[in-house]
């Protein structure tokens, strides 16, 4: 009988509690847990009563800290960190880069009429855009950036995995708390319909586009605790209410995609001859 020494015993029982880094955090395949906190939620006690009251998250923000409750502990599987809900095609023969964000809403708020008036607020506000993105060797060539939101209602969902589309959002109503996405980047939240009160909020329209710009992969250019729009980003639809497009953010939504260097130089036409 072989014997074994006692490293090699040690090793046997340790392996499956072996730490994975990656990046964020650590991983321990044996328990199919991360050890970290979550560092997006070590809030202090001041901080967690703030988002439990302005921004609506529940009760259970009462600590002052969560280990990945946003996933339920599977990061991997249940967040979209680049934005790619947004689902990004380019088209070189027709120089044209569309956006596709499927959006599916649900709760005490959602009507079919109203997905058709976030469906319309999003692709009127974010529609009429060209990008250079990629045209490094020629200035007069560039593609055209088509957005196209598809909002559907689910009456019957109770949660957002009840919602089979790329992005779940909750349509509380008008409780008075500002609306969220998980993100920037991430596929769900929980949205307000304020036009109930347009003395409170003038433009529900915006307010959706805004929100839908989180969906695409971009964050707010403005202070949370403050509300004034950071440095460089006055009048940007993420920047400040009622802002509109800017360039850099449409070419933040395109992430990695760029516009061909076909679409960038395009051949010069011949002049006809009779």
């Amino acid at each position: 009988m072989r014997t074994r020494n006692a490293v090699t015993i040690v090793l046997a029982f340790m392996a499956p509690l072996l730490l994975v880094d990656v990046a964020q955090a650590y991983y321990t395949p044996g328990l199919g847990r991360f050890l970290n906190r979550d560092p997006l939620f070590e809030l202090g006690a001041e901080q967690a009563r703030f988002y439990q009251t302005e921004v609506g998250f529940g009760a259970s923000l009462g600590d002052e800290f969560n280990l990945y409750w946003y996933v339920k502990n599977d990061p991997v599987d249940l967040i979209d960190p680049f934005g790619e809900k947004a689902r990004v095609s380019v088209d070189p023969t027709n120089c044209t880069i569309t956006v596709t964000l499927n959006i599916g809403i649900y709760g005490p708020g959602a009507t079919s009429a109203l997905a058709s008036t976030i469906e319309s607020c999003i692709n009127s506000h974010w529609n009429g855009h060209t990008t250079q993105k990629g045209c490094s060797k020629c200035d007069p060539g560039n593609c055209r950036v088509a957005v196209e939101a598809h909002v559907k209602y689910y009456p019957k969902a109770k949660h957002w995995p009840d919602v089979p589309e790329d992005n779940q959002i909750k349509i509380r109503g008008s409780t008075g708390k500002r609306s969220w996405v998980f993100g920037p980047g991430g596929s769900w939240g929980h949205w307000e319909d304020d036009t109930v009160d347009p003395l409170k909020n003038p433009n529900p329209c915006w307010v959706f586009a805004h929100e839908a710009g989180h969906l695409m992969g971009l964050g707010d250019d403005y202070s949370y605790w403050t509300g004034k729009p950071k440095k460089g980003h006055e009048k940007h639809m993420m920047g400040q209410y009622d802002g509109t497009v800017q360039q850099h953010e449409i070419d933040g939504i395109l992430g990695g995609k760029k516009c061909p260097q076909s679409c960038c130089c395009p051949p010069t036409s011949k002049p006809t001859t009779r």
